[in-house]
């Protein structure tokens, strides 16, 4: 991976809210990524599949990735998708990062 391929939202962050991942910040930093998944694509040879790693506890893990596989399940929609997600701890000092697990799992199987 290079510099080019690193997408940064800049200062702010989502401060572990479901909502402002996938709403609020995710729809104004999702064009620079989306741009980024384009480029990526379009430098292969040969396309089948996505690997996302993500968290699903937080705002960025669970709100801002939900976001962008939606855009990915819409855009390359014979591309397989595997996911690798790190579930939220129970000891976890981030109050709302349950909820941020259990609001990407409903988005996540929403539209299936």
């Amino acid at each position: 991976f290079g510099e080019d391929q690193f997408v940064s939202g800049g200062l702010e962050d989502t401060g572990g809210n479901f909502a402002r991942g996938n709403v609020t910040l995710g729809e104004e930093h999702r064009d620079a990524a989306v741009d980024a998944i384009k480029q990526q694509v379009e430098g292969c040879d040969s396309q089948p599949g996505f690997l996302v790693f993500n968290s699903w506890g937080g705002g960025t893990g669970s709100g801002y990735t939900s976001l962008l596989l939606e855009h990915v399940r819409m855009s390359y929609r014979k591309a397989t998708i595997v996911q690798f997600a790190v579930l939220p701890s129970p000891s976890n000092s981030v109050a709302c990062s349950g909820h941020g697990a259990v609001q990407r799992c409903i988005s996540h199987h929403s539209d299936t």
